[in-house]
């Protein structure tokens, strides 16, 4: 299962068609990016130029439009796509009433660029990541997706994202850290590598933590006049958070938590408050800690079957934000791991890592602090014929929980994320036996899968 993938304006030809692929060039590239070694600093995928791309290497844009065939961007896609470019569209956040869409991707093939806002595809295999459609018929399912240009953040927002996906011929991490980026404007929290020959962890991080859903902001910024010390939810994948300018929860009760954002912290007049509740992804978040009279945050709610990513399906979810904290003073929730895919017919992790954990959040030490809750963990996909896990080098957990000075204004941890790994051959270990303040660890699923 591929991800994101664009190329700019100008670096192919108008109207060129795009050369048929072979399916093992499908899921692990064509190598035009060339060979890939991070031996110190950080490395941020997204704006890391390569020969074809030098708008990034995993170079993505909002898109304000589809058709079965083409693509319209909110911005122009100069230096950032070409002909023969391997994309991912990506439903990375919908409002409510479409949030049966949230999650939705599917990988394309760039077939010409006509103008500096339209990518047209088309160029061969293309389709479900699990159901590659054959050459001729790569489209567009314009139904699972939905597209729009309301500002960032905004209740009405819907984001979906074209995402240019890496096509390196060998990818080597004996440095780092390589690095996912935040969710905002033309940038989404995805890394999407393919690898035609080999990738090799041997000392870097690859590394999407805390690039998934924003945190709820902590008390008083987010509270409303009548309660002015509670904290605000964590961003879910349906578009429900509590930003600044955005209407507070009530002050009275838990803080709800609703979908994978952790629930605000709640604030009662005359009594000690609550901290945050912990993001979600595949696992529910932790609650925060209460006082006598029940007020928290609660956690995360687990993203529900069918939504859930199971092998065959087409979903991929970020963690969710983590609530809020309440009280005089409250530190905001941690963000949400981001999304990995790790492509190439050998993958090799013999030390370092890779994670897509959940954020913690700082912690406050004074009386009247209460903490906001940690973020979900995110999502990492592995593909490929030979995968060498290490041992415990790979992981998706959520976030810590925040401390307090209050016994009952901790922040609840965060929930754990997925780890999907796809390959006949599988040797080492994914369970992390340690858990750390609450903190859980991600779902995995182990499957074979054949070129």
């Amino acid at each position: 299962m591929p991800i994101l993938g664009l190329t700019g304006f100008g670096g192919g030809v108008a109207g060129a068609a795009a050369p048929p692929l072979t399916l093992s060039q499908f899921w692990f590239g064509s190598g035009s990016d060339g060979s890939f070694s991070a031996t110190g600093g950080t490395v941020t995928l997204a704006t890391h130029p390569t020969p074809v791309a030098p708008g990034g290497a995993c170079a993505s844009l909002r898109v304000a439009s589809l058709s079965s065939t083409s693509i319209t961007t909110v911005n122009p896609n100069s230096n950032k796509f070409a002909v023969g470019d391997r994309i991912m569209l990506y439903q990375w956040h919908t409002n409510s009433p479409n949030a049966p869409k949230s999650g939705n991707y599917s990988i394309h093939t760039i077939a010409s660029i006509p103008n500096s806002t339209t990518i047209n595809i088309g160029g061969g295999l293309g389709g479900q990541p699990f159901q590659p459609v054959y050459p001729g018929t790569d489209t567009i399912t314009t139904a699972n997706y939905v597209t729009g240009t309301a500002p960032f953040p905004s209740t009405s927002e819907t984001r979906c994202y074209v995402v240019r996906m890496a096509q390196f011929t060998t990818f080597s991490m004996p440095g780092g850290p390589v690095t996912a980026t935040s969710d905002t404007g033309d940038n989404c929290g995805v890394i999407a590598i393919l690898a035609s020959t080999s990738a090799v962890i041997n000392g870097g991080t690859l590394t999407a933590l805390g690039f998934g859903k924003s945190g709820g902001l902590g008390a008083p910024s987010s509270g409303s006049p009548s309660s002015p010390n509670c904290g605000g939810k964590g961003d879910s994948y349906d578009g429900t958070f509590n930003y600044s300018g955005q209407p507070a929860y009530p002050g009275s009760g838990n803080q709800p938590a609703y979908g994978i954002g952790g629930g605000g912290g709640n604030h009662q007049p005359g009594s000690r408050s609550g901290g945050g509740g912990g993001g979600a992804a595949y696992n529910s978040g932790f609650e925060g800690g209460q006082d006598n009279s029940g007020a928290r945050g609660l956690g995360g709610v687990f993203i529900p079957s069918p939504l859930r990513d199971i092998p065959g399906s087409n979903k991929l979810f970020a963690g969710g934000g983590g609530g809020g904290g309440s009280d005089t003073v409250g530190t905001p929730g941690g963000k949400g791991g981001g999304i990995i895919l790790l492509f190439s017919p050998t993958i090799t992790i013999s030390s370092g890592s890779i994670t897509a954990r959940g954020a913690e959040t700082p912690t406050f030490s004074g009386s009247g602090t209460d903490s906001g809750g940690g973020g979900g963990g995110g999502h990492i996909i592995l593909r490929g014929q030979t995968v060498s896990l290490g041992t415990n080098l790979v992981t998706a957990k959520g976030g810590d929980q925040g401390g307090s000075y209050s016994p009952a204004g901790w922040g609840g941890a965060g929930g754990g994320g997925c780890v999907s790994v796809y390959a006949p051959s599988i040797t080492g270990s994914l369970t992390n036996t340690s858990v750390e303040s609450q903190s859980q660890n991600p779902v995995y699923y182990n499957s074979p899968f054949t070129v």
